[in-house]
């Protein structure tokens, strides 16, 4: 085996252990019909008078943003603080009435990753 070929098949490798550890998590995710967990999307977009801390009940509404149907994210004195990512529009939309609740609240994270939210099937 020369170095050209080793170098090829240990690229192979490396690729499908690498392709491996990331397509699991997402499609267990996913397939779960139990519940959903997700950062809430958009978050830079809006401001957020009140604290909201983990454990709280947020709510799910429902609109369309241009021709596709979007879910926003409301905070409990309604101030909207994101959207539902696009990736998880579907699974959400099947469910009648979705319950949403904070997981985890870092104020000084990254916008994307600010509000972890963990939604149920209403």
């Amino acid at each position: 085996m020369n170095r050209r070929q080793f170098l090829r098949n240990g690229t192979l490798c490396w690729s499908a252990a690498a392709i491996g550890t990331l397509v699991r998590p997402l499609s267990a995710a996913a397939i779960s019909s139990e519940r959903l967990c997700f950062y809430v999307a958009g978050v830079r977009f809006y401001k957020v008078a009140t604290r909201i801390s983990p454990g709280c009940e947020l709510k799910i509404g429902h609109e369309i943003f241009r021709g596709n149907p979007a879910f926003p994210i409301y905070a409990p004195d309604g101030a909207q603080i994101g959207h539902v990512p696009q990736r998880h529009v579907a699974t959400i939309r099947q469910w009648q009435t979705p319950v949403a609740y904070a997981r985890s609240v870092d104020q000084f994270a990254v916008p994307w990753k600010r509000y972890e939210v963990v939604v149920f099937p209403g």
